[in-house]
């Protein structure tokens, strides 16, 4: 299968593009939450690189550990008392456990899961032993180093690619789907597009962008997003000129820019044009499909009323390059 990954600044509608895309009778992909597993630090990409060109045998290591405690905490089964417990953390103002609720185990099939998880790793190491190196994490039970060979990138990338294919087709039997593409909508695919494209080459990356206003009015509602409006609109800006230059290095072929403000005042049309540029066959969305977007929900302009007029002009420093490339208003 091929790939379709959404990017995007977060707070920019790559929930809610993927959830109208999965419509699609070919294009399979998890319903809650993202993927997250390939981009996030000590993921996929990570790992790829700590068995090619950065290898040592302890980077190696490491890179297996962090992938599988990543995979262990993505996967963990969702439980009423870990949600009301993740609530109560947050309300303290503390971190709850990290991925709590992806469950991506249950997603893709707890046991098919595991059983791939486990045999990636065994393709990826020659040998377990009990040990520690003088860096290794502080008070770790049962201590062991996994031993690895540097790898040339097509070998470590070609595991890595036919890993998350397996789970995509489990996915595509489990849900009944004659799927040719997978799709993950974990908002900085964005920021590591030419890694992904290195990684799968038959990729299609769709970058989903709105009004750097709207996304930086709705940063500061998020725990995530930061508490303070400016911070906000430099992380912003840097997002918005990384991806412009690594845009510079794709392929034309291997990216879409699609606007959230077009996309909610004509879904037909933007979707339309989305699966022509992915290549697949075309699909009419039906009407109760379409109403997962609503122009009159979409807080288009939202800024105006959320931004303060002086820190708006001190944000400008920051959005003004941006503004004039992503305001579709």
């Amino acid at each position: 299968m091929k790939p379709i990954f959404i990017g995007g600044t977060g707070r920019s509608g790559t929930s809610i593009l993927k959830k109208l895309l999965l419509h699609h009778p070919q294009i399979v992909g998890i319903v809650e939450g993202e993927l997250r597993v390939l981009v996030d630090p000590g993921g996929a990409l990570d790992l790829i690189d700590a068995l090619t060109r950065d290898w040592t045998p302890q980077k190696g290591d490491d890179a297996i550990q962090a992938f599988l405690n990543l995979m262990a905490d993505a996967g963990a089964k969702n439980t009423a008392l870990g949600v009301a417990f993740r609530k109560f953390l947050l309300r303290l103002g503390a971190s709850p456990r990290r991925y709590g609720g992806l469950d991506l185990a249950s997603q893709f099939g707890r046991s098919f899961y595991e059983a791939r998880l486990h045999q990636l790793i065994g393709e990826l190491t020659y040998h377990v032993a009990p040990g520690r190196w003088v860096g290794s994490p502080s008070y770790r039970l049962r201590s062991k180093i996994y031993e690895t060979d540097p790898l040339p990138f097509p070998s470590a990338a070609g595991l890595i690619r036919t890993f998350f294919d397996d789970l995509y087709g489990h996915l595509a039997r489990r849900q009944g789907k004659d799927a040719t593409h997978w799709l993950d909508d974990t908002p900085y695919n964005l920021l590591r597009a030419d890694r992904l494209l290195a990684v799968f080459p038959d990729m299609t990356l769709i970058h989903i962008h709105r009004d750097p206003r709207d996304v930086l009015a709705s940063y500061v509602r998020q725990d995530w997003g930061g508490d303070d409006l400016i911070a906000a609109a430099r992380r912003l800006g840097n997002i918005f000129s990384t991806w412009a230059r690594i845009r510079e290095e794709l392929p034309p072929s291997s990216y879409l820019e699609v606007a959230f403000e077009d996309l909610a005042r004509s879904p037909q049309e933007q979707l339309a044009r989305m699966i022509a540029f992915i290549n697949l066959p075309d699909y009419c969305f039906r009407e109760d499909e379409l109403a997962l977007i609503d122009p009159n929900r979409a807080h288009i302009g939202r800024w105006k009323e959320d931004i303060p007029p002086e820190a708006l002009a001190r944000a400008m420093v920051y959005l003004s390059p941006w503004i004039e490339m992503y305001d579709n208003q």
